[in-house]
């Protein structure tokens, strides 16, 4: 994907869709073209270099080290995604890390650049709060979904969350795959792989998803919905 689509693409999903159109022209004007290819790392937790990212094509897993552990994969981000604005804020490292976990593009704008558009205009902070905003929204569905009692409405949950559907919120076309194995999902979900394993395959059958090598596809976002509040 090109500078010209990808900054088409941003435009129209995510975070850019939110705010007024003059901010966003200006961001997507002062934003250049980076691509990853699978396992390529965007930045490592304790990085310093500023910068923000939107994911144009791909997909992205997110590192968190909490607590002094080691890293693991705390979450994945699909196209129309903005991150890494906490350090734009701060000028601090960086909290996350960021893999790419396939083929991806994602427009970078440098912290200096987001600098000069809100010197101009100071609503700019308001919008980059936005951002922020609805990160702690996501955050907080990490946190409820993972106090969700029943194993199987809890691990429903989840899949949903990471394929950017748990509320229909991405409005991506088309099945959403996530790059997570099987038993990072098993660590998410805090599931043992044996009951994901018969869950998912129980939904494979169903044809909800798919399942390859360290790839799952969800088909039918909407029953799987529904299945947030049945009794499964």
């Amino acid at each position: 994907m090109d500078l010209t689509s990808a900054r088409r693409f941003l435009s129209g999903h995510g975070w850019l869709t939110l705010v007024p159109d003059p901010f966003r022209d200006a961001i997507l004007a002062k934003t250049v073209v980076r691509s990853y290819d699978h396992g390529e790392t965007v930045y490592r937790i304790g990085d310093l270099s500023g910068g923000m990212f939107g994911i144009a094509s791909g997909g992205v897993a997110l590192e968190v080290a909490p607590m002094s552990r080691a890293p693991d994969i705390g979450h994945f981000m699909l196209p129309g995604t903005w991150l890494g604005q906490a350090t734009v804020i701060t000028r601090q490292p960086r909290r996350v890390g960021v893999i790419a976990t396939r083929p991806s593009t994602m427009l970078m704008l440098p912290a200096g650049e987001f600098t000069a558009i809100a010197a101009s205009n100071p609503e700019a902070w308001r919008w980059l709060a936005l951002l922020t905003v609805l990160h702690n929204d996501l955050a907080i569905s990490v946190s409820d979904d993972l106090m969700i009692r029943d194993p199987y409405i809890r691990a429903t949950a989840i899949l949903l969350r990471l394929a950017g559907c748990r509320g229909g919120d991405l409005d991506l076309p088309g099945p959403r795959e996530i790059d997570l194995s099987q038993e990072q999902m098993a660590r998410l979900t805090n599931l043992s792989r044996t009951t994901l394993g018969e869950m998912l395959r129980r939904y494979e059958k169903a044809g909800w998803i798919t399942q390859s090598y360290r790839r799952l596809t969800v088909l039918a976002p909407e029953v799987l919905r529904g299945k947030c509040t049945a009794d499964i």
